[in-house]
């Protein structure tokens, strides 16, 4: 990435990808301050760019911070974000992976009804990738929302789905 960096004449769509990568590399090595600085640069680089995804990569990866720090409404909201970006970019994968990660915000809000509706809808929009990661992990957090409510032969269904 610092090779990247030192090249001549980067635009700022190929600066904002950079600062993605920053990003992504700095949150799974823990440090969540470099990573949602990286993020933001990203993000505010490509405010009048036309690269979609790497806008949706940039509030995703800001929600996963917020998440993980467990300021869930404003995880919430960057998720909401990217729902809106990739119904635009008609990218079901991506989709499913925000709805997923909506939903597990509004849980942790106590807002099962919504989280449940989230997660439905992110199950629907993996219909076509049936292993996917997200897919299991979707019905993973219904089972686990379930649980917590009480409901044990619906949590005991679906978690034998993702077995």
């Amino acid at each position: 990435m610092e090779r990247a960096q030192s090249l001549p004449n980067l635009s700022n769509l190929q600066v904002g990808m950079i600062a993605n990568q920053l990003g992504a590399l700095n949150y799974i090595k823990g440090d969540y301050a470099t990573s949602v600085k990286q993020y933001s640069k990203a993000f505010e680089l490509l405010e009048k760019e036309n690269d979609l995804y790497q806008k949706a990569f940039a509030l995703n990866g800001r929600g996963l911070i917020y998440l993980s720090q467990h300021a869930y409404a404003q995880a919430a909201s960057f998720f909401e974000q990217c729902v809106k970006i990739n119904l635009e970019r008609n990218d079901s994968l991506s989709l499913g992976a925000n709805y997923l990660n909506l939903g597990i915000s509004l849980s942790e809000l106590n807002k099962y009804s919504e989280a449940m509706d989230a997660l439905a809808m992110g199950y629907e929009f993996t219909a076509n990738f049936q292993e996917s990661v997200q897919r299991m992990m979707i019905l993973n957090r219904q089972g686990q929302i379930q649980l917590e409510l009480g409901n044990l032969s619906e949590a005991k269904v679906l978690f034998n789905m993702v077995l």
